[in-house]
């Protein structure tokens, strides 16, 4: 059995070591890692509110440079990984839990492993809003 897995990051330590951890986690399994990452840069959600998305082009740009920091990631895991796993970069314009969402049907994900600090980095704050989101929206 092959395992589908997403691995959301932020490039931070704590999204680091969840994907550290689901590589531990299922050593010795087959298994497709998607490692995510979403955005929404911040000119087209000004350009979007205004109904005139007028930086034709820019949004490529950012995925070229979300991409080459998912890949150089993917690298360093790749060290870790057992040669029975595969990590799949993958890069969205679109909300986390929306693109995990559409990625569970599309590419029948078993599994979504994140780390989760919340934007406060508050004791008292279990989950961020990132996770909260996933939790309320993934099936």
């Amino acid at each position: 059995m092959e395992y589908r897995i997403a691995i959301p990051t932020d490039f931070s330590k704590n999204a680091d070591k969840a994907a550290r951890f689901a590589l531990d986690l299922f050593s010795g399994q087959t298994c497709r890692f998607y490692l995510t990452h979403t955005y929404t840069p911040a000119f087209y959600r000004a350009e979007y509110l205004l109904h005139s998305p007028g930086q034709i082009g820019l949004g490529d740009f950012h995925q070229e440079q979300v991409m080459k920091k998912l890949k150089k990631h993917k690298k360093a895991l790749l060290e870790q990984a057992d040669p029975a796993h595969e990590i799949i970069p993958h890069a969205a314009f679109n909300s986390l839990a929306e693109e995990l969402e559409e990625m569970g049907t599309k590419e029948t994900l078993d599994l979504i492993v994140m780390g989760t600090q919340g934007a406060t980095g508050a004791r008292e704050v279990l989950f961020g809003t990132h996770a909260v989101q996933v939790l309320h929206k993934a099936s």
